[in-house]
Protein backbone atom coordinates (compact mmCIF):
# COMPACT_ATOMS: atom_id res chain seq x y z
CA UNK A 1 0.00 0.00 0.00
CA UNK A 2 3.11 2.58 1.15
CA UNK A 3 4.58 1.64 -2.15
CA UNK A 4 1.69 2.31 -4.19
CA UNK A 5 0.93 5.54 -2.96
CA UNK A 6 4.91 6.55 -3.46
CA UNK A 7 3.99 5.81 -7.24
CA UNK A 8 0.87 8.05 -7.13
CA UNK A 9 3.28 11.11 -5.72
CA UNK A 10 6.20 10.40 -8.08
CA UNK A 11 3.43 10.57 -11.30
CA UNK A 12 1.53 13.28 -9.67
CA UNK A 13 5.08 15.34 -9.54
CA UNK A 14 5.92 14.92 -12.78
CA UNK A 15 2.72 16.00 -14.36
CA UNK A 16 2.57 18.44 -12.01
CA UNK A 17 6.18 20.61 -12.47
CA UNK A 18 6.75 21.28 -16.36
CA UNK A 19 10.45 20.54 -17.71
CA UNK A 20 12.42 23.43 -18.60
CA UNK A 21 12.80 23.52 -22.39
CA UNK A 22 15.89 23.34 -24.24
CA UNK A 23 15.38 24.52 -27.32
CA UNK A 24 13.06 27.19 -29.45
CA UNK A 25 10.72 27.99 -31.89
CA UNK A 26 10.26 31.12 -33.44
CA UNK A 27 7.29 30.86 -35.75
CA UNK A 28 6.17 33.97 -37.70
CA UNK A 29 2.51 35.41 -39.62
CA UNK A 30 3.74 37.55 -42.00
CA UNK A 31 0.43 38.78 -43.40
CA UNK A 32 0.98 40.70 -46.93
CA UNK A 33 4.20 39.64 -47.55
CA UNK A 34 5.04 37.72 -50.71
CA UNK A 35 6.05 34.28 -50.67
CA UNK A 36 9.79 33.43 -51.14
CA UNK A 37 11.14 37.03 -48.91
CA UNK A 38 14.01 35.92 -47.05
CA UNK A 39 13.80 36.12 -43.27
CA UNK A 40 16.97 36.32 -41.63
CA UNK A 41 17.73 35.64 -37.58
CA UNK A 42 20.21 38.08 -36.24
CA UNK A 43 22.35 39.02 -33.41
CA UNK A 44 24.86 41.65 -32.57
CA UNK A 45 28.24 41.13 -31.96
CA UNK A 46 30.55 44.54 -30.91
CA UNK A 47 28.13 46.11 -32.74
CA UNK A 48 27.78 44.15 -36.08
CA UNK A 49 24.93 42.20 -37.31
CA UNK A 50 25.98 38.37 -37.21
CA UNK A 51 23.82 35.89 -39.18
CA UNK A 52 22.36 33.06 -36.89
CA UNK A 53 19.62 31.59 -39.39
CA UNK A 54 17.92 32.07 -42.24
CA UNK A 55 14.26 31.22 -43.96
CA UNK A 56 11.55 32.22 -46.59
CA UNK A 57 8.12 33.23 -46.08
CA UNK A 58 5.44 30.59 -46.85
CA UNK A 59 2.18 31.21 -47.22
CA UNK A 60 2.46 33.96 -45.66
CA UNK A 61 4.54 32.21 -42.48
CA UNK A 62 8.25 31.45 -41.20
CA UNK A 63 9.68 29.67 -38.34
CA UNK A 64 12.96 29.57 -37.11
CA UNK A 65 14.09 26.22 -34.56
CA UNK A 66 16.96 25.69 -32.72
CA UNK A 67 18.74 26.12 -28.71
CA UNK A 68 20.51 29.10 -27.26
CA UNK A 69 22.05 29.28 -23.71
CA UNK A 70 20.62 31.92 -21.45
CA UNK A 71 19.18 34.84 -23.40
CA UNK A 72 19.56 37.71 -25.37
CA UNK A 73 18.11 40.71 -27.73
CA UNK A 74 18.08 39.16 -31.34
CA UNK A 75 15.77 40.48 -34.23
CA UNK A 76 14.25 39.42 -37.58
CA UNK A 77 14.86 41.05 -41.00
CA UNK A 78 12.86 40.67 -44.23
CA UNK A 79 14.49 41.02 -47.51
CA UNK A 80 12.80 44.30 -48.95
CA UNK A 81 11.84 46.07 -46.38
CA UNK A 82 12.97 48.57 -43.99
CA UNK A 83 14.18 47.68 -39.94
CA UNK A 84 13.54 44.89 -37.95
CA UNK A 85 11.83 43.28 -35.44
CA UNK A 86 14.07 43.01 -32.13
CA UNK A 87 13.13 40.15 -29.70
CA UNK A 88 14.67 38.39 -26.59
CA UNK A 89 15.65 35.04 -27.65
CA UNK A 90 15.44 31.96 -25.15
CA UNK A 91 14.29 28.57 -25.21
CA UNK A 92 10.62 28.88 -25.44
CA UNK A 93 8.05 28.64 -28.26
CA UNK A 94 8.16 32.72 -29.27
CA UNK A 95 5.35 33.90 -31.88
CA UNK A 96 5.74 37.32 -33.87
CA UNK A 97 2.82 38.91 -35.57
CA UNK A 98 4.86 40.86 -38.14
CA UNK A 99 3.53 44.18 -39.31
CA UNK A 100 5.08 44.65 -42.72
CA UNK A 101 4.07 48.38 -43.11
CA UNK A 102 6.11 49.29 -39.84
CA UNK A 103 8.16 46.49 -37.86
CA UNK A 104 8.53 47.79 -35.15
CA UNK A 105 5.15 47.62 -34.37
CA UNK A 106 4.99 43.78 -34.78
CA UNK A 107 4.03 41.90 -31.86
CA UNK A 108 5.34 39.52 -29.60
CA UNK A 109 3.86 36.63 -27.79
CA UNK A 110 4.77 33.64 -26.26
CA UNK A 111 7.23 34.48 -23.27
CA UNK A 112 7.29 36.41 -20.09
CA UNK A 113 10.62 38.26 -21.80
CA UNK A 114 8.62 39.16 -25.16
CA UNK A 115 5.70 39.86 -23.46
CA UNK A 116 7.14 42.85 -21.53
CA UNK A 117 9.40 43.57 -24.61
CA UNK A 118 6.16 44.10 -26.69
CA UNK A 119 4.12 46.41 -23.91
CA UNK A 120 7.77 48.54 -23.53
CA UNK A 121 8.30 48.90 -27.08
CA UNK A 122 4.55 50.08 -27.37
CA UNK A 123 4.42 52.98 -24.15
CA UNK A 124 7.65 54.30 -26.22
CA UNK A 125 6.09 54.15 -29.71
CA UNK A 126 3.36 56.02 -27.73
CA UNK A 127 5.60 58.72 -26.05
CA UNK A 128 7.52 59.59 -29.30
CA UNK A 129 4.60 59.96 -31.23
CA UNK A 130 3.19 62.60 -28.52
CA UNK A 131 6.84 64.01 -29.00
CA UNK A 132 6.63 64.05 -32.37
CA UNK A 133 3.17 65.59 -32.67
CA UNK A 134 4.34 68.25 -30.18
CA UNK A 135 7.36 68.97 -32.23
CA UNK A 136 5.27 69.86 -35.11
CA UNK A 137 2.83 72.22 -32.60
CA UNK A 138 5.90 73.80 -31.44
CA UNK A 139 7.40 74.70 -34.85
CA UNK A 140 4.12 75.81 -35.89
CA UNK A 141 3.40 78.28 -33.01
CA UNK A 142 6.89 79.81 -33.48
CA UNK A 143 6.25 80.13 -36.59
CA UNK A 144 3.00 82.23 -36.13
CA UNK A 145 5.08 84.08 -32.83
CA UNK A 146 2.31 82.36 -30.48
CA UNK A 147 4.76 83.17 -27.31
CA UNK A 148 2.25 81.76 -25.32
CA UNK A 149 1.09 78.85 -27.07
CA UNK A 150 4.78 78.38 -27.45
CA UNK A 151 5.47 77.91 -23.57
CA UNK A 152 2.63 75.68 -22.80
CA UNK A 153 3.54 73.37 -25.46
CA UNK A 154 7.21 73.89 -23.75
CA UNK A 155 5.19 72.85 -20.46
CA UNK A 156 3.97 69.38 -22.21
CA UNK A 157 7.26 68.75 -23.39
CA UNK A 158 8.35 68.42 -19.98
CA UNK A 159 5.11 66.23 -19.02
CA UNK A 160 5.27 63.79 -21.25
CA UNK A 161 9.32 63.46 -20.56
CA UNK A 162 8.17 62.75 -16.38
CA UNK A 163 5.84 60.27 -17.67
CA UNK A 164 8.46 58.48 -19.84
CA UNK A 165 11.07 58.88 -16.53
CA UNK A 166 7.73 57.56 -14.31
CA UNK A 167 7.22 54.41 -16.39
CA UNK A 168 10.96 53.30 -16.86
CA UNK A 169 11.75 53.71 -12.96
CA UNK A 170 8.42 51.84 -12.61
CA UNK A 171 8.91 49.45 -15.30
CA UNK A 172 12.69 48.25 -14.10
CA UNK A 173 11.01 47.76 -10.27
CA UNK A 174 8.27 45.70 -11.23
CA UNK A 175 10.57 43.62 -13.47
CA UNK A 176 13.91 43.26 -11.56
CA UNK A 177 13.51 39.75 -12.23
CA UNK A 178 13.38 39.65 -15.65
CA UNK A 179 16.65 40.64 -18.48
CA UNK A 180 13.91 43.37 -19.81
CA UNK A 181 14.79 45.00 -16.74
CA UNK A 182 18.50 44.86 -17.07
CA UNK A 183 18.10 46.29 -20.73
CA UNK A 184 15.39 48.84 -19.92
CA UNK A 185 18.30 50.47 -17.04
CA UNK A 186 21.13 50.32 -19.58
CA UNK A 187 18.98 52.42 -21.59
CA UNK A 188 17.91 54.92 -18.83
CA UNK A 189 21.69 54.63 -17.84
CA UNK A 190 22.82 55.56 -21.84
CA UNK A 191 20.57 58.30 -21.64
CA UNK A 192 22.37 60.39 -18.92
CA UNK A 193 18.76 61.89 -17.84
CA UNK A 194 18.66 60.01 -14.62
CA UNK A 195 20.90 60.55 -11.75
CA UNK A 196 23.82 58.43 -11.21
CA UNK A 197 23.00 57.35 -7.82
CA UNK A 198 19.32 56.37 -8.85
CA UNK A 199 20.80 53.91 -11.78
CA UNK A 200 22.79 52.34 -8.96
CA UNK A 201 20.21 52.18 -6.63
CA UNK A 202 17.97 50.32 -9.29
CA UNK A 203 21.11 48.24 -10.10
CA UNK A 204 21.76 47.07 -6.60
CA UNK A 205 18.33 45.75 -6.57
CA UNK A 206 18.19 43.30 -9.57
CA UNK A 207 19.32 39.39 -8.35
CA UNK A 208 22.41 38.24 -9.21
CA UNK A 209 21.31 36.36 -12.19
CA UNK A 210 20.08 39.27 -14.14
CA UNK A 211 23.47 41.56 -12.68
CA UNK A 212 24.94 38.61 -14.70
CA UNK A 213 23.79 38.95 -18.18
CA UNK A 214 24.86 40.49 -21.11
CA UNK A 215 23.24 44.33 -20.06
CA UNK A 216 23.88 43.65 -16.76
CA UNK A 217 27.65 43.60 -16.95
CA UNK A 218 27.60 46.14 -19.37
CA UNK A 219 25.98 48.45 -17.18
CA UNK A 220 28.15 47.65 -14.11
CA UNK A 221 31.38 48.66 -16.55
CA UNK A 222 29.66 51.91 -17.20
CA UNK A 223 28.15 52.09 -14.10
CA UNK A 224 31.72 52.56 -11.87
CA UNK A 225 33.18 55.42 -13.81
CA UNK A 226 29.70 57.27 -13.41
CA UNK A 227 29.58 57.28 -10.41
CA UNK A 228 32.99 58.71 -9.67
CA UNK A 229 31.57 61.54 -11.15
CA UNK A 230 27.94 61.67 -9.13
CA UNK A 231 26.55 65.08 -7.39
CA UNK A 232 27.84 64.22 -4.34
CA UNK A 233 31.18 62.79 -5.47
CA UNK A 234 34.22 64.27 -5.10
CA UNK A 235 35.48 65.02 -8.46
CA UNK A 236 38.62 63.59 -9.72
CA UNK A 237 41.31 65.63 -8.96
CA UNK A 238 44.23 66.19 -11.81
CA UNK A 239 47.22 67.73 -12.58
CA UNK A 240 47.88 69.10 -16.12
CA UNK A 241 49.80 71.80 -18.44
CA UNK A 242 48.52 75.34 -18.94
CA UNK A 243 49.45 77.01 -21.85
CA UNK A 244 53.11 78.30 -20.99
CA UNK A 245 53.32 74.64 -19.21
CA UNK A 246 52.68 75.05 -16.03
CA UNK A 247 51.61 72.67 -14.16
CA UNK A 248 47.50 73.17 -12.41
CA UNK A 249 46.38 71.40 -9.97
CA UNK A 250 42.65 70.93 -9.19
CA UNK A 251 43.14 70.07 -6.02
CA UNK A 252 44.69 73.15 -5.17
CA UNK A 253 42.50 75.53 -6.86
CA UNK A 254 39.19 74.24 -5.03
CA UNK A 255 41.10 75.02 -1.72
CA UNK A 256 40.98 78.57 -2.43
CA UNK A 257 37.91 79.16 -3.80
CA UNK A 258 34.38 78.98 -2.68
CA UNK A 259 33.16 77.37 -5.64
CA UNK A 260 35.17 76.24 -8.71
CA UNK A 261 33.38 75.22 -12.42
CA UNK A 262 35.58 72.95 -14.34
CA UNK A 263 34.89 73.63 -17.84
CA UNK A 264 35.30 70.60 -20.64
CA UNK A 265 35.46 72.54 -24.52
CA UNK A 266 37.82 72.80 -27.18
CA UNK A 267 38.62 75.00 -30.12
CA UNK A 268 36.60 73.46 -32.51
CA UNK A 269 33.23 72.88 -30.61
CA UNK A 270 30.55 75.38 -31.99
CA UNK A 271 28.42 74.76 -28.66
CA UNK A 272 31.27 75.51 -26.76
CA UNK A 273 32.12 78.48 -28.64
CA UNK A 274 28.35 79.63 -28.29
CA UNK A 275 28.31 78.87 -24.16
CA UNK A 276 31.69 81.01 -23.56
CA UNK A 277 30.23 84.46 -23.60
CA UNK A 278 27.41 83.23 -20.71
CA UNK A 279 30.57 81.88 -18.73
CA UNK A 280 32.60 85.28 -19.24
CA UNK A 281 29.28 87.29 -17.90
CA UNK A 282 29.08 84.45 -15.06
CA UNK A 283 33.13 84.69 -14.50
CA UNK A 284 32.99 88.49 -13.88
CA UNK A 285 30.05 88.88 -11.99
CA UNK A 286 31.05 86.23 -9.32
CA UNK A 287 35.10 86.12 -9.39
CA UNK A 288 35.46 88.38 -6.41
CA UNK A 289 32.58 86.40 -4.35
CA UNK A 290 34.84 83.32 -4.77
CA UNK A 291 34.25 81.68 -8.09
CA UNK A 292 36.90 80.22 -10.10
CA UNK A 293 36.79 78.32 -13.27
CA UNK A 294 39.15 75.86 -14.85
CA UNK A 295 39.03 75.05 -18.34
CA UNK A 296 39.87 71.73 -19.85
CA UNK A 297 40.48 71.63 -24.08
CA UNK A 298 39.74 68.90 -25.91
CA UNK A 299 41.61 70.58 -28.63
CA UNK A 300 43.69 68.12 -30.46
CA UNK A 301 41.96 66.46 -33.01
CA UNK A 302 43.50 65.16 -36.39
CA UNK A 303 41.38 67.23 -38.36
CA UNK A 304 43.42 70.21 -36.66
CA UNK A 305 46.46 71.42 -38.43
CA UNK A 306 47.86 73.34 -34.79
CA UNK A 307 45.60 72.48 -32.13
CA UNK A 308 48.00 74.57 -29.72
CA UNK A 309 47.41 77.63 -32.03
CA UNK A 310 43.59 77.18 -32.55
CA UNK A 311 43.70 76.53 -28.62
CA UNK A 312 45.22 79.89 -27.69
CA UNK A 313 43.29 81.98 -30.78
CA UNK A 314 40.35 80.65 -29.29
CA UNK A 315 41.02 81.38 -25.73
CA UNK A 316 42.05 85.29 -26.72
CA UNK A 317 39.07 85.36 -29.17
CA UNK A 318 36.54 84.66 -26.41
CA UNK A 319 38.19 86.61 -23.47
CA UNK A 320 38.52 83.56 -21.22
CA UNK A 321 40.71 85.15 -19.06
CA UNK A 322 40.61 81.98 -16.41
CA UNK A 323 42.86 78.89 -15.75
CA UNK A 324 43.10 76.83 -18.72
CA UNK A 325 44.57 73.09 -19.19
CA UNK A 326 45.23 70.78 -21.85
CA UNK A 327 46.92 68.05 -23.20
CA UNK A 328 45.90 68.34 -26.43
CA UNK A 329 44.56 64.87 -27.05
CA UNK A 330 41.03 65.33 -27.91
CA UNK A 331 38.85 62.88 -26.26
CA UNK A 332 41.73 60.67 -25.23
CA UNK A 333 42.23 63.71 -22.78
CA UNK A 334 43.71 61.32 -19.37
CA UNK A 335 41.19 64.34 -17.40
CA UNK A 336 38.01 63.61 -19.87
CA UNK A 337 38.75 59.88 -19.55
CA UNK A 338 38.69 60.21 -15.67
CA UNK A 339 35.48 62.59 -15.77
CA UNK A 340 33.75 60.25 -18.72
CA UNK A 341 33.58 62.75 -20.80
CA UNK A 342 31.97 61.35 -24.20
CA UNK A 343 30.29 64.93 -25.52
CA UNK A 344 31.04 68.70 -24.73
CA UNK A 345 30.03 71.58 -23.37
CA UNK A 346 30.49 69.58 -20.28
CA UNK A 347 31.05 71.35 -16.59
CA UNK A 348 30.91 69.94 -13.02
CA UNK A 349 30.65 73.24 -10.07
CA UNK A 350 32.44 72.04 -6.85
CA UNK A 351 32.73 73.04 -3.88
CA UNK A 352 35.91 74.20 -1.53
CA UNK A 353 36.54 70.43 -0.59
CA UNK A 354 36.08 69.13 -4.28
CA UNK A 355 32.38 67.73 -4.03
CA UNK A 356 30.22 68.22 -6.83
CA UNK A 357 27.50 70.00 -6.40
CA UNK A 358 25.79 69.93 -9.70
CA UNK A 359 26.63 69.79 -13.60
CA UNK A 360 25.85 69.83 -16.94
CA UNK A 361 24.60 73.80 -16.31
CA UNK A 362 24.42 76.01 -19.05
CA UNK A 363 22.93 79.52 -19.73
CA UNK A 364 20.33 80.90 -17.12
CA UNK A 365 21.00 77.44 -15.19
CA UNK A 366 24.34 77.79 -14.25
CA UNK A 367 23.83 81.98 -13.65
CA UNK A 368 21.18 80.88 -11.16
CA UNK A 369 22.81 78.17 -9.49
CA UNK A 370 26.09 80.57 -8.79
CA UNK A 371 23.22 82.96 -7.31
CA UNK A 372 22.11 80.30 -4.83
CA UNK A 373 25.90 79.46 -3.61
CA UNK A 374 27.52 83.34 -3.72
CA UNK A 375 25.37 85.59 -3.48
Amino acid sequence: MLQRILVILVVAVSFSCEQEKTSYTVTGTAVGIADGTEVKLQELLNNRPVLLSSSTIENESFSFEGSIEGKDMHFLTFKGLTGNVPFILENADIEVIVDKDNLSKSILKGSQENELLNSYSKELMRISELNQDLGRQYQTAQQKRQTERVTAIRKSFDSVKSQQSDYELKFVQDNNTSLMSAMVLERMMHSKAYPELQIKELYDGLPEEVRQSAPGKNIDKFLVPMLATAEGAIAPNFEAPDPDGNIISLEDITSKNKVTIVDFWAAWCGPCRKENPNLVRVYDKYKDKGLEIVGVSLDGSSRQKDPKAAWLKAIADDGLTWKQVSHLKYFQDPIAKSYNINAIPASFVLDSEGKILAKKLRGQALDRKMAELLD
